[in-house]
């Protein structure tokens, strides 16, 4: 070894493995005197680079949660990823049921016809969600960070979140669990190993039931809002024809009831107001409160509105604002309703075919998704911005097909995996609503939006590994490099129900095609079978398109149009991964820094058209993203396991202005992205005298900062400000009860019932106000589980 590679990976560890036993020492207490020596952690495999390896020799910052790791840390759902994950925010806007994942500065607006930044995948299949998902018998959870376009179906500038169901094995066997808790919940879920022909047809079958009360009150109707209502099963079937071929089919169907959980009026803008020199839009302050007499010209205007609209709060929107602060957002006083109801199918059928060194897949997927919502979209009684029922109408399908070749070659120093990619997706959108209802004295003004959007991909890629010990001298030292040649094809179409159909002078259909090159090149230095070192660089994009809640007018929002620009992400990432002995102590570490650039940052703004009001896609200039994230777990003694994860990120629009109509937008700061997130975690276990059972606690605190959910707080939309918050979660478990293969857990989440919030939309230049969407409240659950 080389004294730089030497100090290198002295330096890392003992630095890293301070922070861990500090961070752990600080909840757990002195250790005992005499430590108990124990084995390495389990290894964890992961397929980031799209073939089974230890996470500890993957050169790129890889986060993996496995089958056991999900049920003893409760993740359920999307919401519950980020306290595992430094650094992932899941995003709510509308409501609880619109999510999306944001990973280094990477998110995506609500109303923009942007692809995500970050991609979920379902056995290798890119899939999109109409609804909060049920995570329930996975293999494992990964979650990558950076820009990803070499390896995966589609480009991502973001990161990808990779699920992976539990195969079929060739044993009978299986689990069931049941759960029930605080606000009537109830959980069921189960799964079924039958193998039918030993080792070549092999079946299981897996459900999952949920329900829960809402923890909303609607004091405009005395109702509750948030029910859920969530019923899910899946098939998968391996055929195994030979030992050199295996046909894997899952198909996974959910639907989910319920209503949504609302966002609320979180900060409303007075008449006259300005932020940093920027005027604020307040008509609707002033169309909602009594200066609506002098408005209009007409004494008496607000007293018939009232009398119009029982319910309603008489001092006016601003009132009713500082109203809900007070009320906090758990009780709300809201005139639309909150349904919700969404069905979603996937299929993947994976076919792996070996010859010799090489390995033939096919990945072939199909996905359709549907979803009606309703929800309160001025998060008020008024009538600022309402919806007519199931105003959010969504569909998609989509139909992809990867067929893929990886092996090795001169004399196993090269890996290669190479491949081509088609996709074909169609969504719909259809959202019915009104504006600045002042009745009697202003009827509504009605907007329906229906578009429908095309998008066909097509790409070839290859990412190459080559091994230079030989050539050098240096034991464990390879290159990579990775390349990717993407056209995507999009077509909008204005449908007959739209307000925008038949626009004088604009059409009803419009194309366009995006031709880009991704790449990747790295090093990486396994400088011993503990510690890896690597620097990566990459580029991907996010496809350009169209916006389909703003008129067919040609070019970008700088003339009023509807189209916009791709976005470009590039970034070098340095890491170091160790995992092996420190002493004694078993330790796994995992350090990333990086430093990334975004040009033509895809986001949003609403405005005022001559149609009417619409939301427009923007492209800011350029953005800059750097930061680092670090996670950590040590074993110092059989039955204790402790560890942090922590995350800083720094992100800023470095040029930062934009032209809407002809006239120049600032944005800052930065949405979706807090500057700091961590979590710690301590996780014991002891056996109870005459083996009765395994005592087991795990407790967990995760740390969100400080976040915006807009990106103009600072000039023309204030008030997108969440604050950080703290969340506590806590399980005690009694495993293998008297020698049996039963388990029963007491789980409580969010213990303290904090109240934070998950996300929103800043209404505030069209609407006079900003929303936010309110995070889970306290949830504690018994759960008894049976494994055979």
């Amino acid at each position: 070894m080389t004294p730089i590679r030497q100090w290198v990976g002295e330096a890392f560890a003992a630095s890293t493995v301070s922070l861990a036993l500090l961070s752990g020492a600080a909840m757990a207490g002195p250790a005992p005197a005499k430590p108990e020596a124990s084995g390495a952690l389990e290894e964890i495999v992961v397929t980031a680079q799209r073939r089974s390896e230890s996470q500890a020799r993957v050169p790129v910052s890889v986060t993996a949660l496995s089958a056991d790791a999900l049920q003893r840390q409760a993740v359920i759902t999307e919401s519950d990823l980020p306290a595992s994950v430094p650094g992932l925010v899941v995003r709510a806007t509308t409501n609880s049921n619109q999510l999306n994942y944001a990973i280094r500065g990477q998110t995506v607006d609500a109303f923009t016809g942007s692809q995500p930044a970050v991609l979920p995948y379902f056995n290798e299949v890119q899939v999109t969600s109409a609804s909060a998902s049920s995570f329930y018998d996975l293999e494992s959870i990964q979650v990558l960070k950076g820009p990803q376009g070499t390896l995966f179906g589609r480009n991502a500038t973001g990161g990808a979140v990779l699920l992976t169901s539990a195969k079929p094995t060739n044993e009978f066997g299986g689990f069931f669990n049941m759960s029930g808790g605080n606000y009537n919940f109830r959980w069921v879920q189960g799964a079924l190993n039958l193998p039918m022909v030993a080792d070549r047809v092999l079946l299981r079958v897996a459900a999952d039931i949920q329900s829960r009360r809402g923890f909303v009150k609607n004091l405009y109707d005395n109702s509750r809002l948030g029910d859920v209502d969530k019923n899910s099963a899946r098939v998968s079937l391996l055929i195994r024809p030979t030992d050199t071929l295996t046909n894997t089919t899952v198909a996974d169907f959910s639907y989910s009831g319920g209503s949504n959980v609302p966002m609320s009026v979180y900060n409303a803008y007075a008449p006259g107001a300005t932020n940093n020199g920027y005027p604020q839009f307040t008509t609707a302050s002033v169309l909602y409160s009594p200066i609506l007499d002098l408005a209009v010209g007409f004494p008496g205007a607000w007293n018939a509105y009232l009398a119009a609209h029982p319910g309603v709060t008489a001092g006016g929107l601003v009132d009713y604002a500082a109203q809900q602060r007070a009320n906090g957002p758990y009780v709300v006083n809201l005139n639309d309703v909150g349904r919700h109801q969404s069905k979603n199918l996937i299929v993947s059928n994976v076919t792996t075919l070996d010859v010799g060194s090489l390995q033939i897949k096919n990945v072939l997927g199909y996905t359709r998704a549907t979803s009606y919502d309703s929800t309160d979209l001025d998060g008020t009684p008024y009538t600022i911005e309402g919806m007519n029922p199931d105003a959010f109408t969504k569909s998609s399908h989509q139909v992809s097909e990867e067929l893929q070749l990886s092996g090795k070659a001169l004399q196993e120093r090269l890996s290669y995996i190479g491949g081509l990619y088609y996709s074909k997706a169609v969504n719909g959108d259809i959202t019915d609503v009104y504006f600045f209802e002042v009745n009697p004295i202003i009827p509504a003004t009605q907007a329906r939006f229906a578009s429908e959007i095309q998008n066909k991909t097509t790409a070839g890629y290859l990412h190459l590994n080559y091994d230079l010990s030989s050539a050098t001298g240096v034991e464990g030292l390879s290159v990579t490099a990775g390349g990717r040649y993407t056209t995507d094809k999009l077509t909008q179409f204005i449908l007959p129900t739209s307000r925008f159909y038949n626009l004088p002078g604009l059409p009803n259909e419009k194309s366009d095609k995006f031709n880009k090159v991704s790449w990747q090149f790295g090093i990486q230095d396994q400088v011993n079978p503990s510690l890896l070192l690597y620097a990566v660089t990459r580029r991907s994009f996010r496809s350009g398109g169209f916006n389909p809640f703003a008129p067919q007018v040609p070019g970008t929002a700088a003339v009023g149009g509807n189209a916009f620009s791709p976005e470009v992400a590039t970034d070098v990432e340095l890491g170091a991964k160790f995992q092996g002995l420190l002493g004694s102590v078993p330790a796994r570490l995992n350090l990333a820094v990086y430093d990334g650039k975004i040009d033509d940052v895809q986001r949003s703004i609403y405005v005022p058209t001559p149609q009417g009001i619409a939301s427009l896609t923007v492209n800011i200039p350029q953005a800059k993203v750097r930061g680092v994230e670090f996670e950590g777990q040590i074993t110092p003694v059989t039955w204790l396991d402790m560890g942090v994860s922590v995350a800083y990120t720094n992100a800023k629009f470095t040029k930062n202005s934009a032209t809407v109509f002809g006239q120049t937008q600032v944005y800052g700061p930065f949405a979706d992205t807090p500057k700091f997130s961590g979590s710690v975690f301590i996780q014991t276990s002891a056996h109870l005298p005459n083996d009765f059972a395994t005592l087991t606690f795990r407790g967990e605190a995760f740390r969100q900062g400080m976040t915006y959910f807009g990106s103009q707080n600072d000039s023309t939309v204030p008030g997108t400000d969440l604050p950080g918050y703290t969340l506590a979660n806590f399980r005690v478990g009694l495993e293998e009860i008297l020698g049996t293969r039963w388990t029963v857990s007491a789980n409580i989440k969010n213990a303290f019932d904090k109240v934070y919030f998950v996300g929103g939309v800043p209404n505030g230049s069209t609407l006079s106000s900003t929303d936010a969407v309110p995070g889970d409240r306290r949830v504690y659950f018994l759960q008894a589980s049976y494994k055979f």
